[in-house]
């Protein structure tokens, strides 16, 4: 198994696009699980941990609320901009198995998976959350609702990578 650390999204992208069966790394716990369990058998692991910005929490301009994928469980059970519709994705990191795994988990990976055990999926479809991917052409945003395809199962596409929530 190759594992590669790219720089930035377009090096990452790029790189789902030349690795098949390429599987990109945040945090690991659920992926890792998934492997010990022989549901997903990647070729390449992309990490997403040296690519700058993807593990802030930022107001945009137009004041929406944005959560980097490699934002961890821990860092969204604190924080207080997580209020009114959005609370719900707060109180299931505050949720999410112990403290090792939301110190390490991040919400990016939890959702790319769409492990219907963990909380955040339907918290973010609760909170009418949007998803913010990366890919060949470019980014796209798609609802929460539209993201989840089914178990195990998201409308993510050959390339693709989950940048924010």
């Amino acid at each position: 198994m190759q594992y590669l650390e790219p720089k930035t999204i377009a090096a990452a992208v790029k790189l789902m696009q030349d690795h098949e069966d390429a599987r990109c790394l945040a945090g690991g716990q659920t992926l890792v699980a998934m492997m010990n369990a022989g549901l997903v058998d990647p070729t390449c692991l992309i990490s997403l941990r040296k690519i700058s910005g993807l593990d802030t929490i930022r107001i945009d301009h137009m004041g929406a609320l944005t959560l980097g994928a490699m934002v961890t469980h821990a860092r969204i059970a604190m924080e207080p901009r997580l209020r009114g519709a959005l609370t719900v994705v707060r109180e299931a990191a505050a949720a999410t198995a112990h403290p090792a795994v939301r110190n390490m988990g991040t919400i990016g990976g939890t959702l790319c998976h769409a492990d219907p055990a963990a909380d955040h999926p339907a918290a973010v479809v609760a909170a009418d959350a949007e998803i913010e991917i990366a890919g060949p052409h470019g980014l796209r945003v798609i609802s929460a609702e539209e993201f989840f395809v089914d178990y195990l199962s998201t409308a993510l596409e050959a390339g693709e990578v989950v940048t924010a929530r």
